[in-house]
């Protein structure tokens, strides 16, 4: 990378003197100076990841309207791929490379960090068969540009630009201010398969250790249908699996049919089905031995709330909805206040953040970074007060699935689409920019029993339906073997009537979840690579940091084989290994040329191997 000149590290653009030049190195840190700004960009390093924040400081003695804001990477010329992501709701991660000709352009256009476009990027060099990997720590509307630049002499060199979305962007700097720009984590790769994400995982998962719960959410029972015997029926078998936490959805508060349009009141439904023993209900999960979860919409509210009427100061409107004005401090505290009254009353030990509509209109011009640094600073104020509470992060599914959030929350609600084939997806692509840990996997299932197999087999069997999509519309069918193994890696979750869920399954889910827990330590510091992603198989490896156990699984989309032969990674590892449930030893040599044999001739087929350490 180029660190000689300014105008090969920063684009930064506004009323002050252009920012070109030499720039002076100190240790970890690369400094500009003009007679108008002080930008200060400092890289740190934490084993394969590095880490880059730059500053600019108003140092005239005149305002200065800032106009552009982006870290710039300048890489040598050749012939580049460029990865990116989008997210749409029920079909997040969906992911590309495309050539690089002239440039590559993503930017997002509202408050949902990751809706429509993901704050992450990569660029892939043909030639040297090495790449860059680049997450924007996005607590603001973001953009990124990868481009060719030509200098003179024709001398070719790429640029990636990463930062605050310019469109509409202005940020007035008085004499001695600064604006922090958004961090930017970045390494290098060599896998196209998996851009070997294990780095950012292993960063991760020493700089945050996040917890794997078991969770029951109400929502794909039967949405906002909330009543007490339901409720209390389903909370019997959630206990007798093993789960954690019983998170009651939306539909607890305002009126029956309408309570979408009093989002942002919260206030208990009282004569609904419910009929006001929320308390009750919450005081009979505690009973049972799990934790009590709501569910929050917090930063909009609905047409005909109350507390839009009370305070309209507090809120902004955007198209149909309101949004509480997080760049207001008052505004802040009146939010968190009712926040409050219902964690205290009901004995809240686990929130679902929701945010379900779209806020584009950015009235500052600020791209938002003064609501970020408002809601922030409510979530680090919710746990200062209550550090044990779990903080879920959900955006209409996976529209706040960022690494920037991490810190805040303890879980990410990947996507509202529950289907079993299209989470393993989801899971697969969003591990290149997250760490597996903290993405939660649901199972929203249902037994028919009775079923009539298919010819030429004799007797009747259960089937496993799934909903495939957001809602029960559409389903689909898996194994139970299958469901259990693309559960794996992350918290799990089980939505759905547990009532129509037949013992059998009930028993094998209760087990697998037994064990699961048991392996708690180790899905809490693994790390996930992509073995194999092709039209007919996902292969993914999870191991610890010195690859002591390594669990793989393979998912055939459509059969094309018998069996397939994988090969672990196994690092430089010289000894040998064991297979659970084999006492052969393996040495990693053998392991290494020889590979490892699995199942794959059935439409929908899982296998496992684990290998221990000898």
């Amino acid at each position: 990378m180029y660190l000689d000149r300014a105008e090969y590290i920063f684009s930064i653009y506004g009323s002050h003197k252009r920012v070109n030049g030499q720039v002076q190195l100190d240790g970890d840190r690369v400094i500009y100076k003009n007679e108008d700004v002080e930008i200060v960009s400092t890289t740190k390093r934490e084993g394969d990841i590095f880490e880059r924040q730059d500053t600019v400081k108003n140092i005239s003695q005149r305002e200065i309207d800032i106009t552009s804001a982006l870290s710039r990477f300048t890489l040598n010329g050749g012939e580049y791929l460029v990865y990116t992501q989008t997210n749409k709701h029920i079909c997040e991660g969906i992911e590309g490379w495309q050539p690089l000709v002239t440039g590559v352009f993503g930017a997002s256009d509202e408050i949902r960090t990751n809706q429509d476009v993901n704050p992450f990027v990569a660029v892939y060099n043909q030639q040297s068969k090495r790449g860059y990997a680049f997450h924007i720590m996005a607590e603001n509307m973001f953009e990124y540009r990868v481009h060719k630049h030509c200098e003179f002499l024709d001398n070719k060199v790429v640029m990636v630009d990463l930062g605050i979305r310019g469109e509409g962007f202005s940020y007035t700097l008085k004499p001695g201010q600064v604006l922090n720009m958004p961090a930017i984590i970045y390494y290098q790769f060599e896998s196209t398969e998996d851009l070997d994400a294990y780095k950012l995982h292993r960063y991760c998962n020493q700089k945050y250790k996040k917890q794997l719960p078991i969770i029951y959410n109400s929502w794909m029972n039967r949405f906002d249908y909330v009543e007490f015997e339901d409720l209390s029926a389903q909370l019997e078998i959630a206990e007798d699996l093993g789960c954690e936490y019983f998170t009651v959805d939306a539909g607890w508060f305002g009126p029956t049919k309408d309570w979408w349009l009093v989002v942002g009141d919260w206030e208990e439904c009282r004569d609904g089905e419910m009929a006001g023993r929320l308390r009750e209900f919450s005081d009979l999960v505690r009973k049972k031995g799990l934790k009590f979860g709501l569910w929050f919409e917090i930063e909009r509210a609905g047409l005909g709330s109350k507390n839009v009427m009370a305070h309209p100061e507090y809120y902004k409107r955007d198209g149909d909805h309101y949004f509480i004005d997080f760049s207001n401090k008052d505004a802040c505290d009146f939010i968190y206040s009712k926040l409050k009254e219902n964690i205290d009353k009901y004995g809240v030990e686990f929130i679902k953040f929701d945010l379900n509509a779209p806020y584009t209109y950015d009235y500052q011009g600020h791209a938002f970074i003064d609501y970020y640094r408002g809601y922030t600073a409510f979530l680090r104020r919710i746990k200062e007060e209550y550090p044990t509470l779990h903080l879920e992060c959900c955006a209409s599914g996976g529209g706040r699935m960022s690494l920037s959030n991490v810190p805040y929350f303890d879980s990410f609600w990947m996507s509202d689409n529950h289907g079993i084939y299209p989470q393993l997806e989801i899971f697969k692509s969003t591990i290149k920019r997250m760490p597996s840990s903290i993405l939660e996997r649901w199972a929203t299932i249902r037994s028919v029993e009775g079923f009539t197999p298919s010819y030429p087999y004799g007797g009747v069997e259960e089937r496993i339906l799934l909903s495939s999509h957001s809602n029960w519309g559409r389903i689909e069918e898996a194994s139970l073997d299958f469901i259990k193994n693309a559960l794996v890696g992350g918290p799990i979750g089980i939505s759905c009537d547990l009532t129509q869920v037949s013992r059998d399954t009930i028993k094998g889910l209760k087990l697998f979840i037994e064990e699961y827990k048991k392996e708690r330590e180790f899905w809490q510091n693994s790390e996930c690579r992509v073995l194999c992603d092709t039209k007919t198989l996902l292969a993914l490896q999870f191991n610890d940091r010195a690859f002591n156990k390594i669990k793989i699984y393979t998912y055939t989309k459509h059969p094309n084989q018998e069996r397939v032969t994988l090969y672990p990674v196994l690092e430089n590892y010289a000894g040998e290994y064991t297979k659970k449930g084999e006492n052969v030893s393996i040495k990693a040599t053998e392991l290494r040329e020889k590979g490892i044999s699995f199942k794959a001739s059935l439409q929908s087929q899982s296998d496992m191997v684990e290998l221990l350490r000898a």
